[in-house]
């Protein structure tokens, strides 16, 4: 007899691959807002870039603190649908703007940017099963979920 798996199965079988997606994604925002925050003039040569902004130096180091706590709370599972909603639209931004990059990958000189588009998938994935990711998560009132 083949049975179909219950809810408490399919939950189960997700919890370890939901936290390492929580983990990788919230290590991965967190370089990039340090970055910004160590390196502000490389934001700003970025936002210049590709968003056409003259953003100064302490404002990049300002998104940079935003961001590096969005991050921690993703790394926590702190507030999950509102933090990994944010990330996931801020990611969105960042790879809407760099289009020309993604249609034409060889003629730009920098077929990496490519690489943004899974992790756009796995950050949507995330926000999406938010509710399932409760391994070693807090939730919004701070207490610890097992």
């Amino acid at each position: 007899m083949n049975e179909s798996p219950n809810r408490n199965d399919e939950q189960n079988r997700l919890r370890l691959p939901l936290l390492f997606l929580r983990l990788t994604v919230g290590l991965f925002f967190l370089q990039w807002s340090v970055e910004k925050i160590v390196k502000p003039e490389t934001t700003a040569k970025i936002f210049d870039h590709f968003y056409g902004l003259d953003l100064s130096l302490s404002l990049a180091q300002a998104l940079g603190v935003v961001e590096a706590l969005v991050a921690l709370a993703i790394l926590a599972g702190f507030k999950r649908r509102f933090t990994y909603g944010a990330a996931f639209v801020m990611h969105l931004g960042s790879t809407l703007s760099s289009w020309q990059q993604l249609t034409d990958p060889y003629g730009s000189g920098n077929h990496l940017f490519a690489a943004a588009v899974p992790l756009l998938a796995a950050m949507w994935l995330l926000f999406r099963m938010a509710d399932d990711d409760e391994m070693f998560a807090f939730d919004a009132r701070g207490t610890k979920q097992v």
